[in-house]
């Protein structure tokens, strides 16, 4: 099983309810169950509660270690890169809204299979929307950079890679968000880092 997930908000109270939407996410997460049920289990969970919680972004997904293949639902997550061995690109979109916020949301699941030399990023808006002294953000297009630069290397040069080049580029600018970055690299057995 697979996930990252982004709350909105900072500081305590953010993390206070981080730590209870980790606890939706793992009650209600049965990896042979379709990741769009779990997504929206939490989302009614979340609108259930009496206090007001901030919304929460999930992926979530199952990988199949033998054969590659990845169910996956995307709630309100940037989406998700798919990169391939020949350097084709593909955004995991299938999903829903974010979480907590509209009653009722539908979700569903997307499939894709991944094959060796493929990688999976998936990744915070924080990595994306981290800034420079200019205030220009890093991007989708400096992320897939660095993750160019490190394609054939394992998932873990990979991961540093973009998180360095992200750091670079911020240049020693303070940064409003966390950078949370998850890398799957598919060899003869998908690894993660």
């Amino acid at each position: 099983g697979l996930a990252v997930g982004d709350i909105a908000g900072k500081g305590l109270v953010a993390g206070l309810w981080f730590t209870y939407f980790l606890g939706l996410v793992r009650l209600h997460l049965c990896w042979g169950q379709d990741p769009a049920a779990c997504a929206s289990a939490v989302n009614t969970n979340l609108l259930q509660i009496g206090a007001e919680p901030p919304s929460a972004g999930l992926f979530l997904a199952g990988l199949n270690t033998l054969t590659g293949e990845v169910i996956y639902c995307n709630a309100g997550q940037p989406p998700v890169i798919l990169l391939r061995k020949n350097g084709e690109v593909e955004y995991l979109r299938e999903g829903g809204p974010i979480l907590g916020v509209i009653p009722a949301a539908g979700f569903t699941s997307g499939r894709v299979k991944l094959q060796p030399g493929d990688s999976l990023i998936a990744y915070s808006d924080g990595i994306i929307e981290c800034r420079n002294e200019q205030e220009e953000e890093f991007g989708v297009g400096r992320l897939l950079d660095s993750a160019l630069k490190a394609q054939g290397a394992p998932a873990s040069s990979m991961l540093f890679s973009v998180l360095g080049a992200a750091q670079d580029f911020a240049s020693g600018t303070a940064q409003g968000d966390d950078l949370t970055l998850m890398v799957i690299r598919h060899r003869d057995r998908p690894t993660l880092a």
